[in-house]
């Protein structure tokens, strides 16, 4: 059996608005001056990660693990798990209707990241990954929007987010930084916060585990009509 990892807290960055009293704003964006960094459209679904032998949510013990809202993901994880041995997947079960309804997705899983034990692999080598899996499984996952790739830059990403968020029907939770390369994360000293970061838009109305008390099936999100 593969260790179980709860995914890491990701802090805001000191612009996001609206901070509730649990939240962590990010003591020091300057460890991202220099780098090169890619920023996705943070999508407002459930954090689930993905082994070859389990699947759960952001909380490795999370309550109503069989809940409906996960039987797509579910669904699709046995499809895959052959093609994952030794790592672990996460990324964003949008199947239930959350605070945002998405009725143009693409798929109703995003990947957002692949980790071997505390690394969590490069950008690059995540999408290779996700090509040998499809090779291997005939299943090409999804990975979460791309809003801007490059050094980084606080007023370019932040315009380009706005922008992003003209073209798109839906509205955008915000959007989450990460340092393209690979890095090790360490889980007793919280070093997430040297290569994440994310913003979250105001009056965004964010959702708990409670969610899974009230869902139900007409609360689904949509696919994009083929």
């Amino acid at each position: 059996m593969n260790d179980r990892y709860k995914y890491p807290r990701t802090y805001h960055c000191p612009w996001s608005p609206n901070l509730q009293n649990d939240d962590r704003c990010h003591p020091d964006m300057s460890v991202f001056d220099d780098r090169v960094v890619i920023v996705t459209e943070k999508l407002d679904g459930e954090n689930t990660t993905l082994y070859s032998d389990a699947i759960h949510a952001r909380s490795i013990d999370s309550q109503n693990a069989n809940h409906p809202s996960r039987d797509m993901v579910k669904s699709l994880w046995g499809n895959i798990r052959s093609g994952i041995s030794g790592i672990r997947i996460c990324g964003e079960n949008l199947y239930a209707e959350h605070s945002i309804k998405y009725d143009n997705l693409e798929s109703y899983f995003y990947v957002f990241s692949i980790w071997e034990d505390d690394a969590c692999w490069s950008w690059e080598g995540m999408l290779n990954t996700l090509i040998r899996i499809k090779n291997k499984t005939g299943i090409m996952l999804s990975t979460v929007p791309v809003i801007y790739y490059g050094i980084y830059n606080a007023e370019k990403i932040h315009s380009s987010w706005e922008e992003y968020q003209k073209q798109h029907s839906s509205e955008s939770e915000g959007y989450v930084i990460r340092t393209t390369d690979e890095f090790n994360f360490d889980f007793e000293n919280e070093t997430f916060f040297t290569n994440m970061a994310k913003y979250v838009r105001k009056n965004h109305v964010q959702t708990d585990e409670h969610w899974l008390k009230t869902w139900n099936k007409t609360k689904i999100n949509k696919l994009r009509e083929k």
